[in-house]
């Protein structure tokens, strides 16, 4: 079956290829739109307790045997069209893809930005459409440090909080060691904080 579709590709000329390529997008973002409203619905029954699951997340894991990452971003769409006017419709319209329903249900899982970004909905979805993704994600994290003004020093406090510092007089010398391991990066090999710590002598 498959050999055969690869035979019909192969035979079309390059015009009629692209066009096979843009309405399998098109119905993709169309069945996409769908998954992620069945999913909401789904999840408002609670149909995750008919196999015994806790969680829709532990459903989809087990029903469907997505990853850990691709539930979380199917999960993240169904919230975000449910609670986004429009979004759902715009999607299933074709005017724009996941990526782009990913990126704003990253951003409505932010409760602090959740009810102010329903004001700006209707630009995003434009946005959305409109502009290529990387610009698309730079509108979406503006709107974002709008609505949560604060969040922008999330980090830096979390880095504060974190540091500690300690003094401590040795056989006449001071032994001084300080660290920040709050929001610190990680080492790649152990991923555990990589601190600054140092000591003089």
């Amino acid at each position: 079956m498959f050999s055969r579709v690869v035979e019909e590709l192969v035979g079309l000329c390059d015009t009629d290829l692209v066009a096979r390529m843009e309405q399998n997008e098109l119905d993709r973002r169309r069945l996409d739109a769908e998954m992620s409203a069945a999913l909401a619905v789904a999840e408002a029954r609670g149909v995750e307790g008919v196999d015994g699951h806790r969680s829709m997340a532990g459903f989809c894991r087990a029903r469907f045997n997505w990853s850990s990452a691709e539930t979380g971003r199917w999960l993240g769409a169904a919230r975000v069209i449910d609670g986004l006017d429009g979004l759902g419709e715009g999607w299933w319209d074709g005017r724009f893809g996941l990526s782009q329903v990913t990126k704003l249900s990253m951003a409505y899982g932010n409760r602090r930005v959740r009810d102010g970004l329903s004001v700006f909905v209707s630009q995003l979805l434009d946005h959305a459409e409109q502009m290529p993704y990387r610009d698309f994600a730079v509108v979406v994290d503006h709107v974002v440090a709008r609505v949560d003004e604060d969040g922008a020093h999330d980090d830096r406090d979390a880095v504060v909080e974190g540091r500690r510092a300690r003094v401590v007089g040795v056989a006449g010398m001071l032994d001084v060691r300080a660290s920040a391991t709050a929001m610190m990066p990680r080492c790649g090999r152990c991923r555990a904080p990589i601190g600054n710590a140092v000591s003089m002598r």
